[in-house]
């Protein structure tokens, strides 16, 4: 998963796995899941993710039950740049 925002206001928000996926039909159509089903993470509190701040090398840890249950809650500062990306699951 890669991550980044470029706007000049704070922003924050819980992100989720969006595709699109081709139907019978032939139409495209846009799917949604979780981000737990989205990155294939086992939803159990036992189990966790870690992230690196690519810009600033700061890791973070999230318990994976929380990321299938609310997504992933991120929040940018206009200051920084900020790509993060899950380097273990």
């Amino acid at each position: 998963m890669f991550i980044t925002i470029n706007t000049p206001r704070p922003a924050a928000g819980a992100h989720f796995a969006a595709f699109s996926v081709k139907g019978e039909d032939g139409e495209r159509v846009l799917m949604q899941k979780n981000l737990g089903e989205g990155l294939g993470l086992r939803p159990d509190h036992n189990y966790f993710c870690i992230f690196r701040d690519q810009i600033t090398g700061l890791e973070y840890i999230r318990n994976n039950q929380e990321m299938c249950d609310k997504g992933c809650i991120l929040s940018w500062m206009p200051t920084s740049a900020t790509s993060l990306a899950t380097c273990a699951r």
